[in-house]
């Protein structure tokens, strides 16, 4: 399991660091409801979540941004329509085995 910053982080330069503290984010927290990422990121890293800084939000919110991204997310819709995140790649995953995926799903 990928333990929790121990401090503030600098914020993300490029999308697979993004991509590496979201996966960081919610290996820590294992499940986490949509509304709450951006807070919990916060929390964790020290600096905000700018995820339109490196995919584009467009109507359909968060949650179809990060469905756009499932070797790094997996978006649960629940029966009571919360809608639930959680880590794609499992614990233990090292930066470089994300941006292998990465990789891998852009092809």
């Amino acid at each position: 399991m990928v333990a929790p910053a121990a401090g503030p982080t600098m914020s993300p330069k490029t999308i697979e660091e993004f991509l590496w503290n979201i996966h960081s984010v919610l290996v820590s927290a294992g499940s986490l409801e949509l509304d709450n990422l951006k807070e919990e990121y916060a929390k964790q890293l020290g600096h905000k979540c700018t995820i339109e800084r490196f995919l584009v939000v467009g109507e359909g919110g968060l949650g179809a941004t990060l469905k756009r991204i499932p070797h790094t997310v997996t978006v649960l819709s629940e029966s009571s329509g919360v809608t639930r995140l959680k880590a794609t790649q499992p614990a233990g995953t090292t930066r470089q085995q994300l941006i292998e995926a990465d990789l891998q799903y852009r092809r």
